[in-house]
């Protein structure tokens, strides 16, 4: 069973959602390892329809058979979630690793997850940067649908999203129900990761108190999502 997260306000049970835009490969430029079964373009048609396919011999597959989408020097991206159907339970690669990289030479591995064939797939990624390029790597392959060419990997769709901002949603009162997490637990918590920052506000002098004088400043927790600690000094 997996876990799931509510956050309890005072009396208030609030979750945040987890943000994501909409699909982004639009305008770059599909790329991957070879086409043999459709070309790379139908993987990013919207269209379910249509695919691409690619098969090569077993023993070169494992760690060099790709699919990505290449965004441009000028319109780096920050993915955070990656939609993938594949197709075909005996035609699959049965995990990938998502790799970035602003060279298309050097690869960062941010996540390795296994697919599921016939189902889309949601892969959430950690915080990493901007990268030109992002790609799925074959990591494990099943099924033999032939001898001679050997593996075949077929995917009808893939989607490639950044995060959007979002605020705090109250889903009722305490005591917490199973029904309040079912509808609106959080599968994960990696798009709750915050920077330290800190906010410097000039004080107000309000007169004596005592042997000392009273200072005081407005801050409108509002205009700042991201506070996750006040500290007054």
């Amino acid at each position: 069973m997996s876990r799931k997260y509510l956050f309890l306000d005072n009396n208030e049970v609030k979750f945040y959602p987890t943000p994501y835009s909409n699909d982004l490969c639009t305008g770059g430029t599909p790329f991957a390892s070879g086409s043999n079964g459709g070309p790379m373009e139908n993987a990013f048609d919207n269209n379910p329809s249509t695919y691409w396919g690619y098969g090569q011999g077993s023993s070169g597959y494992v760690g060099v058979v790709h699919i990505g989408y290449d965004f441009g020097e000028l319109n780096k991206r920050h993915i955070r979630q990656i939609t993938l159907l594949s197709a075909g339970a005996g035609n699959n690669v049965s995990s990938v690793i998502v790799q970035s990289s602003n060279d298309k030479v050097n690869w960062l591995s941010l996540k390795t997850q296994t697919i599921l064939p016939d189902s889309m797939n949601y892969i959430e990624l950690p915080v990493s940067s901007p990268q030109r390029y992002w790609r799925l790597l074959c990591n494990s392959i099943t099924g033999m649908s032939w001898t001679g060419l050997g593996y075949l990997w077929i995917i009808k769709e893939i989607e490639m999203m950044e995060t959007v901002p979002q605020s705090w949603i109250t889903v009722g009162n305490s005591p917490v129900t199973k029904t309040m997490f079912d509808s609106h637990g959080l599968n994960t918590l990696s798009h709750l990761i915050r920077s330290k920052k800190t906010i410097k506000k000039n004080m107000t002098d309000d007169g004596n108190l005592g042997q000392g004088k009273i200072y005081s400043c407005d801050l409108n927790i509002n205009d700042f999502p991201e506070i996750d600690n006040i500290i007054f000094h």
